[in-house]
């Protein structure tokens, strides 16, 4: 995805938390991870096998959240599926969308606290307040792809 390794580079440089939240299973999640030299890229991982309900639960972004002991008010979830971006909603905390507009009703939507076309358009709102970051790795698996041609 557009930006993913702008953004992730800015995070890191920034000493911003980063956290995926995938219902893909741990030993899978680290896999493509570990293949892709991304792993030393996220302080934190939270796996579909690790969590009692699946998005659109918010189950997995609240684990994220409380592997950094941090507030939801301070924490942005970036998304691009509608079980996810319910999921980021669900949780109260701010859901930035990266939307294939086609799968997002319109309620998913209007709840968003922004909506991006690509992952390097957040870096402006993030220096306005610094955020714990949570992505899905549904969203990154794009990214990854993307980035590394694979």
């Amino acid at each position: 995805m557009k930006g993913a390794r702008e953004l992730l580079d800015y995070l890191k440089e920034n000493n911003i938390y980063t956290c995926i939240g995938t219902t893909t299973p741990r030993k899978g999640t680290m896999d493509l991870l570990t293949a892709n030299k991304m792993l030393d890229d996220f302080d934190g991982i939270v796996c579909g096998d690790e969590i009692e309900h699946g998005k659109p639960a918010p189950d997995i972004y609240l684990k994220c959240l409380s592997l950094f002991d941090v507030d939801k008010s301070e924490a942005l979830i970036f998304e691009d599926g509608q079980a996810g971006a319910e999921a980021a909603v669900a949780s109260g905390t701010r859901l930035v969308l990266v939307p294939d507009l086609a799968s997002l009703d319109e309620n998913v939507r209007s709840k968003s606290f922004k909506i991006i076309e690509d992952l390097s358009k957040i870096i402006e709102v993030i220096k306005e307040e610094k955020f714990c970051t949570s992505f899905s790795l549904k969203e990154f698996n794009v990214a990854i792809n993307t980035f590394l041609g694979l």
